[in-house]
This record gives C-alpha cells, structure tokens and sequence, in this order.
C-alpha cells in the first residue's frame, strides 16, 4: 500500500489520530500511557494504522513540536499492548 492513494477520509483519520499521539503524556512507563494509545484507536480502519506505522514521514514526525511516531511502534511491539491495539482495528 502507498499512503499516497490512500482516500481523504483515511489521510484524514491519520491526521486526527497522529495529533492524538503526539499531544499524549508518554515521560512514565508504557504501562502508564500504553492504553490510551490503544483507546484512541478503536473503531480506526488497517488501512489509517498501516499510513500511521509504515508512512510517518507522509504525516510527519512531529506535531506542535512533539513527536508521536515511537508511541505508536512502542504500543505495537509490545507484548500485551500490541495484541489489544490490532484487537480494537477494523477490517476497513
């Protein structure tokens, strides 16, 4: 998949969810903030995931200075964590 025949809607939702991760407090333990990486995507499509985890430099690395790549790819090797996220994912 090329992010850049990706839709509208799901540029869109990678957008809202990057911002989502960059503005998340991560400076404690992954099992202090982990969740709510896993909350903010529930309901999210494959497809916005796979923009996210394999095109971050389309969406950019930072958002208001912040950066929010590394939460995403913490979350998804994590042991416990990254089976919940790829739980919460739709088929879309």
């Amino acid at each position: 998949m090329s992010v850049h025949t990706c839709s509208h809607a799901t540029i869109e939702a990678g957008c809202e969810l990057q911002g989502a991760l960059a503005r998340l407090d991560a400076s404690g333990p992954i099992t202090e903030w982990g969740e709510a990486v896993v909350e903010a995507f529930v309901g999210s499509s494959r497809v916005v995931f796979r923009a996210l985890d394999e095109s971050p430099g389309f969406f950019g690395y930072e958002v208001g200075g912040e950066e929010w790549h590394w939460k995403l790819r913490q979350v998804r090797n994590h042991l416990v964590l990254g089976k919940r996220l790829f739980a919460v994912l739709g088929s879309a």
